[in-house]
Formats: structure tokens, sequence, C-alpha cells
């Protein structure tokens, strides 16, 4: 088989771990050949039509690379996706593997629940798991379509997969099940410490990097040979450094983006509304908080500058306060009494049939609720498919929620440590800038503290609620810092 066949062959595959939309399955080939054929020809007419009208070669050699790259995006985008499933399986596995193997009396009750999360909210990752497999086993039947879907996963989910089919070969899933549930209930605070090291070795890199970055700039332009004394009395900026500050918004950007999102038990649940009004509420707050460095940087007005950061700061806080609140509440919510009543009522009734929480029910209906919440309460609705619960298996799925439930509430504590970290990052940013009075007080200089504290809170807040949608910690630093400035 020819290079072109085998890269055709592996898109297809590809494309149908995707999605189930044949006409893109069909459309693969074509899609390759479109883009081998139109890369050079993008290349080649752009360095003969556009390069020459660059006075930088460096701008002209990254146009000339975004254009070459652009017929290969959907392929990309594609290969990202499949990725990101395989990732996403392997985090929602134990939370699967957990509500199966409490109830599990015949081994079979994963497939039970392959059919039941075809429909799921919480798992969707799953959901095209299942969907997929009841697809594929209407003709080849639960195990060959087990066997096909393991092709889907790398990993520990693949491997799960095929051990699984293996085991109900051999009559033996129903102990499987139950010790792979005992392994995730032992692992999973190893799994919450590993994910949370790394979060607190980004923020400690970070603070640091933002910290020294004003100092390494002062260095820049002294290499530029722009004296100290011009720094000082100047009252405008050299135009090259006039970029700097693009540069570093397109940084923090870029390191927003690639941040982790907490782990799968840690994670809030907001609903659409919510999330547009706090979406649009960040929006604003950084809208505001860039105010400032337009003003310094158009005037030179110090007094000016600390004036608008002050209110714009304020502001941000009041913007950015309910969704850090909401969240921070969320993960403090104490689920522990609604297993246990769920526990109790199976030792009393051997059955889920009767089982209702109206606090369960309640939780799920707020607009701000942890994941866990609805975890359980699918877990619930699966157990009533299921019928007959042994109180002494279930005992598995309940030992799993007080571990994740532990783990989560500690989630509150990484906040904490991520507010104080914002407080104490202006300090840090001045004392780097303070190589004598003549520096603190240059409006250039000011300007790069202001904004390399700003990126860190940037980062520190997408860290501590594991997305960009509040300017508390943003607000809290730029006062402080404005604070610290006068």
């Amino acid at each position: 088989m020819s290079f072109l066949g085998k890269l055709v062959r592996w898109y297809r595959e590809q494309v149908a771990l995707t999605t189930g939309d044949i006409k893109k399955y069909v459309s693969a080939e074509k899609r390759v050949k479109i883009a081998i054929v139109a890369s050079p020809i993008l290349t080649l007419v752009s360095y003969l039509v556009l390069y020459p009208f660059f006075e930088d070669p460096l701008l002209g050699i990254a146009i000339i690379v975004i254009l070459a790259t652009a017929p290969w995006l959907t392929m990309i985008d594609v290969v990202t996706s499949v990725h990101n499933f395989s990732k996403n399986i392997e985090e929602e596995m134990p939370f699967v593997v957990a509500m199966v193997a409490g109830v599990a009396n015949t081994g079979t009750e994963l497939i039970e629940a392959l059919k039941f999360l075809i429909k799921t909210k919480v798992f969707k990752a799953f959901k095209i798991l299942a969907e997929r497999f009841w697809l594929l086993s209407e003709t080849l039947g639960a195990l060959d379509s087990l066997r096909l879907l393991s092709r889907m996963l790398k990993g520990r989910g693949r491997l799960f997969i095929l051990e699984y089919v293996s085991t109900l070969a051999s009559g033996t899933a129903l102990q499987y099940l139950r010790d792979r549930a005992i392994d995730f209930v032992k692992t999973a605070e190893v799994e919450f410490e590993k994910s949370m090291t790394i979060r607190m070795m980004l923020v400690m890199t970070t603070s640091m990097l933002f910290a020294l970055l004003p100092v390494i700039l002062i260095s820049i332009t002294m290499l530029y040979t722009i004296e100290i004394a011009e720094l000082r009395t100047s009252t405008e900026t050299p135009t090259w450094l006039l970029a700097i500050p693009g540069i570093i918004a397109i940084v923090t950007v870029v390191m927003c983006t690639l941040m982790p999102s907490y782990p799968l038990a840690s994670r809030v649940i907001i609903e659409k509304k919510t999330m547009s009004l706090y979406r649009l509420l960040f929006a604003i707050g950084a809208t505001m908080l860039t105010l400032p460095v337009v003003l310094l940087l158009s005037t030179n007005n110090i007094r000016m500058f600390k004036d608008l950061a002050s209110i714009v700061a304020v502001t941000s806080i009041i913007f950015g306060a309910p969704s850090f609140i909401s969240i921070f509440r969320a993960l403090n919510l104490n689920l522990n009494d609604i297993v246990e009543s769920i526990a109790n009522h199976v030792r009393v009734y051997r059955s889920m049939y009767l089982y209702r929480d109206e606090k369960l029910y309640d939780l799920t209906r707020k607009a701000v609720r942890p994941w866990l919440a609805d975890y359980i309460k699918e877990s619930t609705e699966f157990f009533k498919l299921i019928g007959d619960v042994d109180p002494n298996v279930l005992e598995l799925f309940v030992l799993f929620i007080f571990e994740v439930q532990r783990i989560k509430r500690r989630t509150s504590i990484y906040m904490l440590i991520m507010l104080i970290t914002t407080i104490v990052s202006p300090f840090l940013a001045v004392a780097t800038l303070q190589l004598g009075e003549t520096f603190r007080q240059t409006g250039l200089i000011i300007v790069m503290g202001y904004i390399t504290t700003l990126s860190f809170a940037y980062i520190a807040s997408k860290l501590a609620t594991g997305g960009n949608i509040s300017t508390l910690l943003p607000g809290i630093a730029t006062l402080i810092y404005t604070f610290l400035i006068s």
C-alpha cells in the first residue's frame, strides 16, 4: 500500500472515531488529497506574492508557515479530538466502574451501563463510546463490539476494555469489576495529589517568571543602549517597546489555554445562563483592567494611571466575586449524608425502586453545583434500572464516594493558596522593579510591572476556578500593586 493510501486509511479511522457522519468518512480521501496539493501551492504563492512586501523576514516566514499549514487544520482538529477522547475516557472510567461495581451481581452490568449511558449528561466521553457500542452490537454482538471499540482508546482505557472482554469469556468479570473499583478507591488520592502538585509547580514557576520579567525587560532596554537618564526624563515611550505588552498578553492567553482543568471529581457544573452571565462579567472586568495600560502609554501620567487602576480594580473585584464564591461554595458542599441515605435505603429495601432524596434533587437543580452531585443522581437512576441491590456490594460505591468527597473538599484549600499567592505576587513584582527610585517612577517600568502582575493573576484565577470566568484575583492583584507604587 502506498504512503497516500496508508495516510487516507489512517485518517478515515480517526474520522470514524470522532463522528458517525458517513459523509465525512467518505470525503476523508478527498480532504487528504486537497491538503497535499494545496499546501505546497499556498507556500509557493505566498513566497512569490506576499513575502516581498514584508520588511521583517521573520514575519514573512511566519505568514508563509501559517498559510502552508491551513489546509491541514481539519485533520489536526480530528487527531486532537481523538486524543482528548481517550484522555476523557481514562478520567471518567473510575466513576463508571464504581457505579457498575456498586450493583454488580453477574459481571454483565457494564454492558447494561453502556446502554444506560447513551442518555447520560454527566459522562461526555462514555456517551460517545456507548453510542458506538450499541450501533455495532446490533450486527457484531457485545464482545466483538467491545474489542473493536478498544481500538478507539489508548492506555488504561484500552487495557480495561480488553481485560473486561477476556474476563467475560472466562466467567470472572464480576470479580474483575469489583477489584478494579477497589483499586480506584486506593489510587484516587494519589491521582489527585499528582494533579495538584503539577498545578502548584505551575503557579510557583509562573510567579517567579512574571516577577523577574520586568528586570529582564530592563536589561533588554540597556542592551538597546537606552540610557537610564533617558528612561527617566523622556515623555515618550520607544515605539518598539510598545509591542512588549502585547507579547506578554499573548503569552498569558496561551498559558491560560494550556493550563489543565481540575480533576473530574473537583469540577463544578454551571448552567448555561449563569455561565453566560459570568463570562459577560469576566469580559467587562478584563477589558476594564486594560484601560490603565492604554492611559499610561498614551499620556505618561502616572497619577491618572493610579487613580484609574484603583477604580477598575475595585470594579473587577465586584464583578469577579460572584463566580469565585459560588465555585468555592460548591466545592465545599458535603454530600456524605446523601450517600449514607442511599446506603440506608438499600439496607432496608435491598433495591432503589422507591428511593428519592429531595435534597439531592434540589441540589442538582442549582445553577452552580458540584459535578459529583450529578454523578450520584445518575448513579441512583442506574441502580433503579438494575433492580435488586446487595447492600454489601453497594459498600464499594459508598467508599468510593467518601474518598472522592474528601478529595473534593481539599480543592477549596488550593483555591485559598491561589488567593494568597496572588496577594503576594504584587509585592514580588514591585521588589524586582525597585532597582532604584528612578526606575520605580518610570511610566514604562510601572506598566511592565502592572502587566506581569495582572498576567500572573489571570493564570492563578484559571488554576483556582478551573476556567476564565472570574476577575476577582486579577482585581485584587492590581489593587495591591497600585497601592504599592503610590
